[in-house]
């Protein structure tokens, strides 16, 4: 590592100042990686993968020729990689560009909160969403900027809305329910009843 210098998110050798391409290491300690990259004529090219000094995966991410395509972590890094900016696309705060590919967020190590895709900084395509004990809580899709979900299960993993109809269940960390949103053919329709964590009833709003 100490041998390459970086310029404008590309990798060179010192002594040649040539692009290096292989495999870059750095550690937390002999025995602990703390993250791998591979590089291409000198870009991120392939995974790169990050462990917190106990081994566990902090974050994994995707690239193509010096390009992101793929991060998954946690809130935190998160917000350390992206911000929105004032046409409200999601850029990397690496490139300053908006962001395109696929984001996953983690609750914890390895349990997946949510999962969306990018283009060109805006959310189109395939997302999905997951309640705190890992089940899966729903799936939809977003084309030119409409969301649409058609899919969504309790915590149990039973079926709640199926083919865009029924109803999006929202659950407390404690397992007690939060919200409850109907949806008709993956739009909001009906009546959406939200509750305190004291069971105590917060809300209704009915959406026609």
């Amino acid at each position: 590592l100490e041998d390459l210098e970086e310029t404008d998110g590309r990798f060179h050798l010192r002594k040649s100042g040539k692009p290096y391409t292989g495999k870059v290491v750095a550690f937390h300690d002999r025995n602990q990686k703390r993250w791998e990259r591979t590089l291409s004529d000198g870009f991120p090219h392939g995974l790169e993968v990050a462990w917190d000094s106990e081994g566990s995966v902090v974050h994994e991410m995707s690239w193509k020729n010096g390009k992101l395509r793929e991060w998954l972590g946690s809130d935190k890094l998160f917000e350390d990689w992206f911000v929105h900016n004032k046409a409200g696309e999601l850029v990397d705060t690496r490139t300053h560009h908006p962001f395109t590919g696929k984001i996953t967020w983690l609750r914890s190590i390895g349990q997946k909160t949510a999962e969306s895709y990018y283009q060109a900084g805006l959310q189109d395509g395939p997302f999905a969403r997951w309640h705190a004990n890992g089940q899966e809580s729903c799936r939809g899709i977003v084309r030119a900027g409409n969301s649409l979900l058609t899919e969504a299960w309790d915590l149990d993993g039973n079926p709640t809305l199926v083919d865009g109809s029924g109803w999006l269940l929202l659950f407390y960390p404690d397992g007690s329910e939060r919200e409850v949103v109907p949806y008709e053919q993956g739009l909001l329709e009906g009546q959406k009843a939200r509750w305190h964590p004291n069971g105590q009833k917060k809300s209704e709003i009915i959406y026609i």
